[in-house]
């Protein structure tokens, strides 16, 4: 995998192995980014369920100011380290192997705000837990926050939310986009 636009553009980035990681393709990044212009700019990012950290290494790229890269599992977060540390990105991100629960609690307890949320938590799961998410992410968000939502293409999206919304379809991906503050 590479890095697609921005600083690192062309850079590699490695993928943890073994099936538990489904990283965003390139394509599907690519329209992410576009899909949400500016608004990673300078960004405090939260990379929720981070995989790979594919989409959090994206934004860092494309000039966003800090990610939060939250992922429980040990080799995922392991392999974001190493990117990180690769890509000489330490400074401005952070790997928090925790649950996404344990995350947000103690985010909503520090009053810490994000700017853009990556949200890309295992397929299976997210008819279990869109709910539960929604309500936890909404405290955290900034005035202008944007919420990135990625799920398999037959997904209704997260209506939880209750923001102003934006959906494509690319493959058997959907990536809903969500905008607080203004219509997208």
């Amino acid at each position: 995998m590479r890095i697609v636009a921005g600083d690192l553009r062309g850079r590699r980035i490695i993928a943890p192995a073994g099936a538990r990681s489904r990283p965003t393709s390139a394509r599907v990044r690519e329209a992410i980014f576009s899909m949400i212009g500016d608004a990673v700019q300078g960004a405090a990012v939260l990379d929720l369920f981070a995989g790979s950290g594919a989409l959090g290494l994206e934004a860092l790229s494309r000039g966003a100011a800090t990610a939060e890269f939250v992922e429980a599992h040990p080799r995922p977060a392991r392999t974001i380290r190493e990117n990180l540390t690769a890509l000489d990105l330490t400074e401005r991100g952070r790997v928090r192997r925790m649950s996404w629960e344990a995350a947000l609690a103690a985010d909503r307890r520090q009053g810490r705000l994000y700017g853009l949320v990556l949200l890309d938590p295992p397929y299976s799961l997210i008819p279990d837990i869109r709910s539960d998410i929604a309500d936890a992410l909404v405290p955290v968000l900034s005035a202008d926050a944007v919420v990135v939502a990625e799920g398999p293409r037959a997904d209704a999206g997260w209506p939880e939310l209750d923001l102003h919304r934006r959906d494509r379809r690319h493959g058997g991906t959907s990536v809903s986009v969500y905008r607080r503050g203004e219509a997208t």
